[in-house]
Order: structure tokens, then sequence, then C-alpha cells
């Protein structure tokens, strides 16, 4: 983070002004149908999306399709799918979709880019514009993210419920969006810092334990998905809640990582603990078993794989730097690729990456728009948290700013092992930040003219 994103936020009288403007104009459509309608609305796709309750149940009724087109009719009709594209966060996200736009032509399979454009991204645009856009007050965000944290709870419970293992890991049957294991532990990971802000926001002992409970949970779905790139982003997770922590909450976090780590050695299979193993050691070790064994050399096949599948990505972004092999098709051109390189096919297999996915479907500057969502939707987060931590009037906010940062964190960490560059994960995050910014400038700037007209001191009388 720069040294901008560390100071705390000041607004000049003006900008109070129109904040002030905006906000009353807020309010009065508040009264309408419309708004309130795109909220509910909203509330119920995230709750779709993240459950993933209509993969098990009413499949062939597609009914969050039909909720995603309502939803986008009224955020349009509304008005609010302006507002996120006025901040820098959805002008760059803009821009990133123009320059997909743009490289349709240059595709190696240009109906099919074009077909991934409509079909995978304008619904994640939707969203960011609906979250965005029809968050109007700091009650509201802090809806959507308790929304999004039991939406994560049902999706652990139903992968405990549905889920099988298959090699030692835990995998969901069907074609759920979060079926494979990677995608199951990046959306614990996602969830895990808004159950953390559910138990800092507790007051009772009761709800602390509920949360902790939770939290108990998700963390032992992650385990058993075997995903090494979770672990790593699991500590990526721990490390900044350290830095951010104080001496006390160091203090205990280190106790409770202590504590986990044990429960690890104690309760987890040795067949999961020699694959997270692999993370720091080349040496096969001996299995006692057929089936450790397999699940070994599926480890080490994976790691193999993923290194050939970044080598190739890397070629094909330095033969495609400008506008890439198009959306989607890095598949098409990586067997293409192969095929020249002498092979008989490719590999036929993504990137197990989104960053070089974004880069070689897209080109560099694609890939530096995309980082750029993500680098601005965490510095608005550290920014509000920064202005916030202090003000006990704040505290709310700066939880809920914190928990939004620690889990753009794990998005960031968990994508170098998994390729989900056009799925929702960045623009809802994205869209938070931009929501929780707004809905909290307001909060802000009172306690700023509460503090502004405070009397001075008197001068003692000698």
């Amino acid at each position: 983070m720069d040294q901008a994103a560390t100071k705390p936020l000041h607004y000049r009288t003006q900008q109070m002004r129109g904040d002030a403007a905006n906000l009353q104009a807020d309010i009065s459509r508040g009264v309408s149908f419309v708004p309130a309608l795109g909220f509910g609305l909203l509330i119920c796709f995230l709750l779709m999306i993240f459950s993933r309750v209509f993969d098990m149940y009413f499949i062939s009724y597609h009914i969050p399709g039909i909720c995603e087109r309502i939803m986008a009719a009224v955020v349009i009709v509304s008005g609010s799918f302006w507002r996120p594209f006025h901040t820098g966060i959805g002008k760059t996200l803009l821009f990133l979709t123009a320059w997909m736009v743009i490289g349709v032509p240059f595709s190696a399979w240009k109906s099919d880019s074009l077909s991934i454009l409509t079909s995978a991204w304008w619904p994640c645009l939707i969203v960011f514009m609906a979250v965005g856009g029809m968050i109007k007050e700091f009650k509201q965000y802090c809806v959507i993210a308790w929304i999004l944290a039991v939406s994560i709870l049902v999706l652990s419970i139903f992968c405990l419920r549905y889920g099988t293992i298959d090699n030692g890991r835990l995998w969901m049957s069907n074609e759920s969006r979060f079926a494979n294991p990677n995608d199951m532990a990046q959306a614990m990971l996602i969830g895990i810092p808004f159950w953390l802000a559910i138990s800092k926001r507790s007051a009772s002992l009761a709800g602390k334990l509920a949360a902790l409970g939770v939290l108990v949970v998700m963390v032992y779905v992650i385990a058993q998905t075997g995903s090494r790139g979770a672990l790593l982003s699991f500590a990526a997770l721990f490390v900044a809640m350290l830095l951010r922590a104080s001496a006390k909450g160091k203090a205990k976090l280190l106790l409770a990582g202590g504590l986990c780590f044990g429960a690890a050695l104690g309760f987890l299979p040795g067949s999961l603990q020699d694959r997270y193993k692999t993370l720091f050691s080349e040496d096969k070790p001996e299995m006692e078993t057929a089936g450790e064994d397999l699940m070994l050399d599926s480890a080490f096949s994976s790691t193999a794989s993923r290194q050939h599948l970044l080598d190739q990505s890397l070629i094909l972004t330095a033969t495609h730097p400008i506008f890439g092999v198009g959306i989607g098709q890095f598949m098409v051109a990586e067997n293409a690729l192969a095929i020249s390189q002498g092979a008989r096919r490719g590999s036929w297999l993504g990137t197990h990456n989104t960053y070089t996915q974004v880069a070689s479907e897209t080109g560099l500057p694609g890939a530096l728009l995309f980082i750029a969502v993500f680098f601005l939707s965490m510095k608005t987060t550290h920014s509000l948290y920064q202005a916030t931590k202090g003000e006990a009037e704040l505290k709310a906010v700066a939880i809920q700013a914190e928990a939004l940062f620690f889990s753009l964190i794990c998005l960031a960490t968990t994508d170098i092992f998994i390729h989900v560059a056009y799925t929702m994960l960045l623009p809802v995050l994205a869209g938070l930040a931009i929501s929780l910014e707004y809905t909290s400038r307001p909060l802000i700037a009172e306690i700023q003219r509460r503090k502004a007209e405070l009397p001075l001191p008197l001068p003692a009388i000698r």
C-alpha cells in the first residue's frame, strides 16, 4: 500500500455538501418501490450464487438466471448503475471490459470469446453494478455482508452433506460452481473474514461462540479439500491479521494458530498431511496403502502439470502481449502451441492461475487492469480501516473494512492457484468496497464535523 492509503480520510466542505445532497437524494429515492425491490433481489441473488442452493434443488427452473435478469432491469431502471463507474474501481473495470471487447477480433476463436463475454462476463458486470449501486446505507451494507457469510456457511454444509472423498480429497458430485476442491476452499476462505467480523461485532458470548463454531466448520472443509493453494492463502490471511493485531491480539492469534496446527496433526489423515508437505519437499514419502500412494501421485502430477501450464501461459503472453489469445481461449491456443512444439495435442486444461489466465487471454494491458481492480479495492478498504479504527462510534465500519480487506487478500492469493477470471468473485468484492466507502463517507464526515464544533479548552488563568 502507498502512503496515501494509510492516512485517515479527510473530506473538504464542498465534498461533504455534495455527499449530503447525494444522501438526501438516495433517501428520497429509497421510499420508492424500485430501490427496495433492487436491494431485495440483490440479497436473493447473492444468497443463490454463494450458497449454490439451486445447484442442489430445482435446477431445471433456472431461478438464479431469472433473478439476475430481473435484477439487471431494476438496476438500470433505478439509475443506480452509474454510481460504481464514478469510482476508480468502476472505471478500471469498465476499461477492462472495453479491452476484452476490443480483443475479440484478435481471438483464436472469435465466436466463443464473444459468447463468454456475453454469457459469463456480462453477469459479472450486472452483479458489480447491483452491489456497487443498490446499497444506499451502511446498515444495508452490513446486511449484505451478513448474507455473504451465511451463504458460505450454507455452502459448507452442502459440501459436508453432499461431498464425497475421492483420492483423499473432498469433492462435490454435481456440477456446482464450487464442486472442485480448490474452488470450494477458495469460497470458504473468502467467507472466513466475514465470520470473524460477525464474531467481533457480537456483544454476547453465545454469539461469539456460534461464530467460532462456524469458523471451525469452514476450516475443516478447507482441510478436507487438500488444496495446497488454500493452505498458502490461509497463511497469508494469518500474517495479515498478525500485522493488524495489537500485542494482545497477536498473542491470541499465535495461540489459536498453534491449536489449529496441533489439531491438524492430530485429526487430518496422514495422506492429506503428506499432500500438504509436497509444498515444501519434492521427495515422495513411502505410503502404506495404494489409495494414499495414488493421492500423492496425483499431488506430484498436479505440480508438474501446473508448472507446464504456467510455462505455456507465459509463452502465449509473450507471443500475444497486446490483445492476448482471446478471453476463454487459452486451451485452444495452448493446444496449437503444444502441437507446434512437437506434441500430439495440448493439455486442454485451464491455466490454474487467474493472473496468467488474464495475461494470456487479454494481453498485458488486460492483466494490469485486472490487478488494478484488486489494488484499488484493497486500497479503499485499507484507507477506510485506517480512518475509522480509532473512533469508537465508527468501530462497526472499521470491522467491516478490515473483513473486506482480508477477504480480498484471500481471493488475491487463491487466484494464484486457480483460474477464475470471469466469475463474480472479484466483481462482488470490488462492488462491496465501493458501497462500503460510499455508505461510510457520511458517517466519517459527521464525526469530523462534531470534532470541529467542539469548543477549545480555555487557557489557564495565572
